[in-house]
């Protein structure tokens, strides 16, 4: 009968089915291994050199949706005691003469990588503060290159980078601090690394790896408006007479040749502050300013008054943001900017 078969045929058929069934015995057993083993600390390494980079990038630019990433912004609303808020000039065809606020896109990945470092290392010193019992917590700071290792694999920062593009629950409520700590990296984070970095291209001020000095105003409720995240900024003496150095250094970006050729072709000019002859003389103070995007920069010493001038910036979200900054300045009227914000910090 046709169902029949002859008993070479049937031992070929068996042995098929066995060496098929030990092999998916095998594969179940490793992948519950894997479930319930921890990491090996060389699988928790990410070296930083380009070819891992390289490879990070590829493997996540294949397996996500990057549109998230580039609408990305992060925007400072930057302070100085003697002479107010920090705006940057620009002059385009399409808008004219008008005034920004300092910050700009996310770069994918490098301000993602930076971020999670940054993260890692911040989670470090709480956890060593924790650990050290009641004082002043340690300030976290980072490289602005990437060091030269990272505790998570490659596919652990991968889902991370996912999750932050991701429009989840968690990111949206970013800003949100004196509760439990962020568990991975968000928008945020890459925001804050976005602004500092635009902040240096911009003017020469330099805070890259010192981020803790950039509060999030999100728990304040200023944004984040379609994915701009905006900060505040405590501009301190120091980081303003620093910033000439950008102007002497133009070429100095960091050891990776792509970068150096690409920051090379900024041009930078060391520029005085505009001024509107309605208020008294400013300190001596120049910054080193990209042309590529700015033409000079100016001191306003009035949230409103700024708020009016960065109209034409971002679409609006500029005004908006400075004017929910005013409000909050509003609500603590005994308090200076810096003050207003001290409570906002993560």
């Amino acid at each position: 009968m046709p169902w029949l078969c002859d008993a070479p045929q049937l031992r070929r058929r068996g042995l098929a089915f066995w060496l098929f069934s030990l092999v998916f015995a095998v594969a179940l057993c490793l992948l519950a291994f894997r479930a319930f083993s921890p990491a090996s600390p060389a699988s928790r390494l990410l070296a930083s050199s380009p070819s891992v980079n390289r490879r990070l990038v590829s493997e996540t630019k294949n397996t996500m949706q990057l549109g998230a990433t580039e609408k990305l912004r992060g925007f400072l609303i930057a302070w100085n005691p003697a002479r107010g808020y920090l705006l940057l000039r620009s002059e385009k065809k399409s808008k004219g003469l008008h005034y920004q606020l300092p910050g700009g896109h996310a770069e994918f990945p490098d301000d993602a990588i930076a971020a999670a470092h940054f993260f890692v290392e911040a989670d470090r010193a709480h956890a060593a503060q924790a650990a050290a019992g009641p004082g002043p917590a340690p300030s976290s700071s980072f490289s602005s290159s990437p060091s030269s290792s990272y505790p998570f694999s490659s596919s652990s920062f991968v889902s991370r980078l996912a999750s932050l593009l991701s429009s989840s629950e968690e990111a949206g409520t970013a800003g949100a601090r004196g509760g439990e700590r962020k568990k991975h990296v968000d928008e945020e984070e890459v925001a804050r690394v976005a602004a500092a970095r635009e902040l240096f291209e911009e003017t020469g001020i330099d805070v890259r790896g010192e981020l803790q000095h950039l509060v999030p105003l999100a728990a304040a409720g200023i944004g984040p408006y379609k994915a701009r995240f905006y900060f505040f900024l405590h501009l301190t003496e120091e980081m303003l007479a620093a910033a000439t150095r950008a102007a002497h250094n133009a070429e100095d970006e960091g050891d990776d040749e792509e970068k150096k050729t690409k920051h090379a072709k900024k041009e930078r000019a060391l520029l005085q502050p505009e001024s509107d002859h309605k208020q008294a003389p400013l300190l001596e103070v120049q910054l080193a300013i990209g042309l590529d995007e700015h033409t000079g920069f100016r001191f306003v010493p009035a949230v409103m008054e700024a708020a009016e001038l960065v109209a034409k910036h971002s679409g609006g979200k500029s005004t908006k943001a400075l004017q929910a900054f005013a409000d909050l300045l509003n609500k603590k009227t005994s308090l200076s900017p810096l003050q207003a914000v001290a409570g906002l910090e993560g």
